[in-house]
């Protein structure tokens, strides 16, 4: 039950981060994500991608899901 208001990337699972200006062409993440679930969350956001899914491919994210959003 969230409300987002010029939020940048209000939904984001980056399993690809790599930090300051460093470049990572081979990050990967160590971490499963699953049974991930978005509920309710309304809102408008500041940039023109609200949501932002960059899974790992070597752990990829598995029931990543969006209700009622």
């Amino acid at each position: 039950n969230l409300t987002m208001k010029n939020a940048n990337n209000p939904i984001i699972i980056d399993q690809t981060y790599c930090p300051g200006d460093k470049s990572c062409p081979h990050q990967s993440s160590g971490v499963k994500l699953s049974k991930v679930l978005y509920e309710h969350i309304r809102g408008i956001s500041a940039c023109p991608q609200a949501i932002n899914l960059g899974c790992s491919k070597n752990n990829p994210c598995e029931g990543i899901r969006l209700q009622d959003t």
